[in-house]
């Protein structure tokens, strides 16, 4: 009797090992999902900000200057990838994302400061400029499009024109995008 004790005792122990491991590795995985995507999501951020950076200093280094950088955007799927309107003169990068942690069907500026003449405000609202020192020359945007679970989230990387205010009187500068066959050329300040 003492053996069968031991035995069904190690049956239990071990029901209880198993189930506790099953139960943890069921509450688990979404979290560790949810923590990647976040991962993920965050990542192409960080890159759209980066790109921005690096696009005004080679604009304000003069005309020689140049940099290289690689996004590491799945452009695989159908709504991984990256777009460049040269006439409005921004930068579009577009990924998948589950519930993203940004207001729904609206654009919010991540970085940079200042609306005043971005595509992404109505056109009567834009203005026609931004103001050198209360504005930056380019800002980053996201716009998450969808309801529940998966979302479109595109970043918009945008130069405007800024007012600067010189000895001379007011100039108008802007960054301006060119590109040759989809890619990003270079970046000059007008």
């Amino acid at each position: 009797m003492k053996g069968q004790t031991q035995a069904v005792t190690a049956v239990l122990i071990a029901t209880v090992v198993v189930g506790g491991v099953a139960t943890a590795f069921i509450w688990g995985s979404p979290l560790l999902q949810k923590s990647q995507a976040e991962a993920d999501l965050s990542q192409v951020q960080s890159e759209a900000i980066d790109l921005n950076s690096k696009i005004q200093d080679v604009a304000e280094s003069g005309s020689n200057a140049a940099d290289t950088i690689t996004l590491n955007v799945d452009t695989d799927s159908d709504e991984g990838r990256i777009d460049v309107n040269q006439e409005e003169n921004y930068i579009d990068i577009t990924t998948s994302a589950e519930n993203p942690p940004y207001p729904m069907d609206t654009w919010t500026v991540v970085d940079g400061r200042g609306t005043q003449n971005l595509s992404i405000i109505e056109s009567g609202d834009a203005g026609d400029y931004g103001i050198k020192g209360v504005d930056t020359p380019g800002v980053v945007a996201v716009e998450p499009i969808g309801g529940a679970g998966t979302s479109t989230v595109t970043y918009r990387v945008e130069f405007r024109n800024m007012l600067t205010e010189t000895p001379e009187g007011d100039i108008l500068e802007k960054i301006d995008i060119e590109t040759t066959e989809g890619e990003v050329k270079q970046a000059t300040q007008k």
